[in-house]
């Protein structure tokens, strides 16, 4: 699992790049992660490493994983303090969404604080 390639220089994409094309072993599951919203120009060295990845015959799956609904949030925390009934949950995860924007990351770390803090 290769995370945050979005801050990776030119030339730690092309060593990725050689070892995804030129193994020998076919069986080898590479799973790269960025932030789209930091590779938005076309001369950004993720966009060109996978620019170069799409032109090979390797199979490729791209999975867009987008912000949290507050909906999803409220699930969330009702699963994870069930004493509290759902409307309550609802009033904290609008909270919880309008201070982390839906980021996946962000939310989890905020409950996190909340659940280690004993405030949930």
């Amino acid at each position: 699992f290769l995370d945050d390639l979005q801050w990776a220089d030119a030339a730690s994409l092309d060593l990725i790049s050689s070892i995804i094309l030129d193994s020998e072993e076919r069986s080898m599951l590479v799973i790269e992660s960025y932030r789209e919203n930091e590779v938005s120009h076309s001369d950004h060295p993720f966009s060109s490493h996978l620019r170069g990845l799409r032109m090979t015959s390797i199979p490729l799956t791209e999975i867009k994983i987008g912000n949290m609904t507050r909906s999803g949030i409220s699930k969330i925390l009702f699963t994870v303090i069930s004493h509290l009934p759902m409307s309550r949950t609802e009033f904290l995860a609008d909270i919880i969404y309008r201070k982390t924007g839906g980021n996946a990351l962000l939310v989890n770390q905020f409950i996190k604080y909340l659940w280690d803090d004993g405030l949930l």
